[in-house]
């Protein structure tokens, strides 16, 4: 396949979880008028698992020092 990819301020960056009625939720990462879908792949669990860290990471990329 083709390498694609993107680059996300920490700052701006917005993480969402979106639940699907009969659906896999939907994990998506957008800043400035840009939004990517990604970890389809994964399980719900496990893409709640991975958005957690996600989110954890972003806090402590926010943070001085």
């Amino acid at each position: 396949g083709r390498a694609q990819s993107w680059s996300f301020n920490p700052y701006w960056v917005r993480l969402s979880l979106q639940p699907r009625l009969g659906r896999s939720s939907e994990l998506s990462i957008a800043s400035h008028g840009k939004r990517l879908v990604f970890a389809s792949f994964l399980t719900d669990t496990e893409r709640e698992d991975f958005a957690s860290a996600l989110a954890s990471a972003l806090t402590a990329a926010r943070s001085p020092g």
